[in-house]
Parts: structure tokens; C-alpha cells; sequence
């Protein structure tokens, strides 16, 4: 095994054994006790995910404004909203990893959306 290997082993051990990634296995466990509970917040990350990723869409904001009255009555439960701050505080960790050695190593991220859009 080389040195990056070895130390890419050492970071996810590192972020496994995170408060932010425990936290995370906590309150995802006590979702998984509850399906229907389990199902609407796939349904509204899944809606999250798309809203985010799609560059195209003429009525963004819109969608976004929709998305934030939603995401105020949703997170009205205690146990989601616990749980979605878990993961994006997990997800801000990563991240910031990824930024940083993007950062660090110089590494040209620019991409032509027009290229993208033609795919």
C-alpha cells in the first residue's frame, strides 16, 4: 500500500470517528425505526438533490421558495430536524476536505456549463 493510500485510510478513520459522522449514526438510526418518517426525508433530499443539481431550470427560485416553506414545516419535527442538521454538518465536514485538498493541490475545478448543458 502506498503513502496516499495509507493516509486516505487514516482520514476515513478519522471522519469516522468524528463527532460529526457519530452524530450523524445516532440520529440515523433513530429514523430507521420510523418508515414513513424514513421515506419523507428520502423524498425531500431526493427534491433537494435535484433542485440543487439542475442548472438548466428556468424557475429556480421558485422551486427554492417552495423548497424553504417546505423545509420550515418539515423540520417542525423534532427527530428530522435533528437529523438533517446531523448530515449537514457531516456533509460540511467532507466538504470542507474536498475543498481543501482541491485548494491545496492547485487543481483546476472550472467547468464550461455550456459544455455540460450539450451532454
Amino acid at each position: 500500500m502506498n503513502t496516499v493510500d495509507e493516509s486516505l485510510n487514516h482520514l476515513i478513520e478519522a471522519v469516522r470517528n468524528s463527532k460529526e459522522f457519530q452524530d450523524y449514526q445516532i440520529v440515523k438510526a433513530k429514523v430507521e425505526k420510523y418508515p414513513e418518517k424514513k421515506r419523507s426525508l428520502d423524498k425531500y433530499r431526493t427534491r433537494m438533490y435535484k433542485i440543487q443539481n439542475n442548472h438548466g431550470e428556468t424557475d429556480l427560485y421558485h422551486h427554492i421558495d417552495e423548497i424553504e416553506r417546505e423545509s420550515e414545516r418539515f423540520r417542525q419535527d423534532a427527530l428530522i430536524d435533528e437529523f438533517l442538521t446531523a448530515e449537514l454538518a457531516l456533509c460540511r465536514m467532507v466538504q470542507r476536505i474536498n475543498w481543501t485538498l482541491i485548494e491545496e493541490l492547485h487543481f483546476d475545478m472550472e467547468i464550461d456549463m455550456e459544455l455540460v448543458k450539450e451532454e
